[in-house]
């Protein structure tokens, strides 16, 4: 029978497993870390533990996906720009979110603990970009800065400002946090097709639930 990921059983067996990893790579290097002291942390059986994933890889490119899919999946919402639909990003929720969880984040940013995880989460980033990107410009204008300078100089931004923030242990709350970053990418946002605007903050489409209480 196919294992249902909601059941609360699987939920709370696959949190601990996170927690119990993002404990141990506090502390270890990630190649020392082995499937046993995750599982002996978790409180879990290795059989359990086979039962999800195949090995220690698998588990960890899963705990990776799962946790940049709750971050997109609670800060991207629909909008109307220029009169298109199209996903922004939500920075209020975005820098509240790696607030309410950030030793999962302060761990996976640091690239000598993961050293892919800076680069899957760039990728996301300028993928949403990119989208935004197109779903705007539907007469295909050529923007000033090229499309490729754009996303590289906002998603490095974007990212860099956040593991600087986790770096100097979130001596701003996210809410000025928030503030202060949509200026800087309001000061960006010229009058040109410009992703920057990915970020500001725009009416959700009804019915999107992102950015409701």
């Amino acid at each position: 029978m196919p294992m249902n990921i909601n059941d609360p059983r699987v939920v709370r067996t696959k949190t601990n497993l996170r927690r119990a990893l993002v404990d141990l790579m506090k502390h270890e290097d990630l190649s020392s870390i082995s499937v046993q002291k995750i599982t002996d942390i978790a409180g879990i059986t290795r059989g359990t533990f086979y039962l999800h994933f195949k090995d220690k890889a698998d588990f960890m490119e899963k705990t990776t996906q799962s946790i940049l899919d709750e971050f997109f999946d609670d800060t991207i919402y629909k909008t109307v720009v220029d009169g298109q639909q199209c996903e922004v990003l939500n920075l209020e929720r975005a820098f509240r979110y790696i607030e309410s969880d950030a030793e999962v984040w302060e761990v996976f940013l640091d690239s000598e603990k993961h050293v892919t995880f800076y680069d899957e989460f760039y990728g996301r980033v300028a993928e949403y970009l990119t989208n935004y990107f197109n779903a705007v410009n539907i007469d295909h204008r050529k923007p000033k800065v090229p499309l490729p300078l754009q996303i590289s100089f906002n998603a490095s931004a974007f990212l860099g400002v956040i593991q600087r923030w986790l770096d100097d242990d979130m001596i701003y709350t996210s809410r000025y946090m928030n503030k202060s970053v949509e200026q800087l990418f309001g000061n960006l946002n010229v009058n040109d097709i410009s992703v920057s605007n990915f970020f500001l903050p725009h009416e959700p489409i009804a019915d999107d639930g992102v950015g409701e209480e």
